[in-house]
C-alpha cells in the first residue's frame, strides 16, 4: 500500500519545511534541522522513499504581500523544495541550476 500521509502529517510536513527554510529565532525553532531523520514525521516519508516534498508560498494574487526571515529576503513568492535525494547523495530531479530555492 502507498503511503498517504493524513492531513495533519501534511500540515506537520509542510510547518516544518517552512520553519527550516526561514530559520525562526524565537519561536517553532524544532524544525531548525529538517529534515532530519530523526524528527519522527519523517519515518513514512522515508520509508515511501520520497523525492522531495515541495511547499510554494504565493502571495501575488493577494496583493503581493512578501513574506521574509532575518535569513531570507522579502519576496512575494517562495518555493521550498526539501530534496532528500540530493541530501542523501543520490541522482535528484532538481539541479542547481533550478529556478526553486534548494534547501539542503
Amino acid at each position: 500500500m502507498a503511503y498517504r500521509p493524513s492531513l495533519e502529517e501534511q500540515i506537520s510536513l509542510v510547518e516544518a519545511s517552512c520553519i527550516s527554510y526561514f530559520k525562526p529565532t524565537l519561536y517553532n525553532i524544532q524544525y531548525l534541522n529538517f529534515p532530519d531523520r530523526k524528527h519522527q514525521i519523517l519515518a513514512g516519508v522515508y520509508a515511501a522513499d520520497f523525492a522531495a516534498i515541495i511547499v510554494q508560498l504565493d502571495n501575488t494574487n493577494i496583493g503581493g504581500q512578501k513574506i521574509y526571515s532575518p535569513a531570507v529576503e522579502p519576496k512575494a513568492a517562495h518555493n521550498i523544495v526539501i530534496d532528500f535525494r540530493h541530501l542523501e547523495g543520490r541522482m535528484s530531479f532538481w539541479t542547481d541550476s533550478t529556478e526553486a530555492e534548494k534547501h539542503s
